[in-house]
């Protein structure tokens, strides 16, 4: 017999935590045939396919305007989804990291530079302590 995980469970793992973006990735998973509207738990032999299909129609960003605005920035064609901040993207709920929109760091010249915090378990490889990544964007 297959080992299952439930959907909610699964969708709140992978950094879908708000009702409205729960329901967005789970209508994507529908779409692409690896769920259906009935169902409450998924097969966990699914699971990379779903990580796949989430990680390329989705950008997560909290509500935060600096976060959505990086996140138009950076979602390359992808939808973004308003999620709970833990979960964000662009600032991993760090008020610190928001924060670097004001005065000390972020916006110069026409563009910011991001630095990307170690990862957080939310989908992306979650192993060892994470680098930092540094990402010059034009605004």
């Amino acid at each position: 017999m297959a080992q299952d995980m439930p959907i909610g469970a699964l969708l709140a793992e992978e950094g879908f935590n708000t009702i409205a973006s729960s329901r967005t990735a789970r209508e994507a998973l529908v779409r692409y045939g690896l769920t259906n509207h009935r169902k409450k738990n998924i097969a966990v032999k699914k699971l990379s396919r779903v990580r796949e299909v989430l990680t390329r129609e989705f950008y997560r960003a909290c509500d935060d305007p600096w976060c959505q605005t990086v996140g138009v920035l950076e979602a390359e064609g992808r939808e973004i989804v308003t999620v709970a901040g833990d979960a964000c993207q662009v600032c991993g709920g760090e008020e610190t990291l928001r924060g670097a929109q004001g005065g000390g760091g972020g916006v110069e010249n026409g563009s910011y530079t991001k630095l990307e915090t170690p990862t957080r378990g939310l989908g992306r490889d979650s192993g060892g302590a994470g680098t930092v990544k540094e990402k010059k964007i034009a605004t």
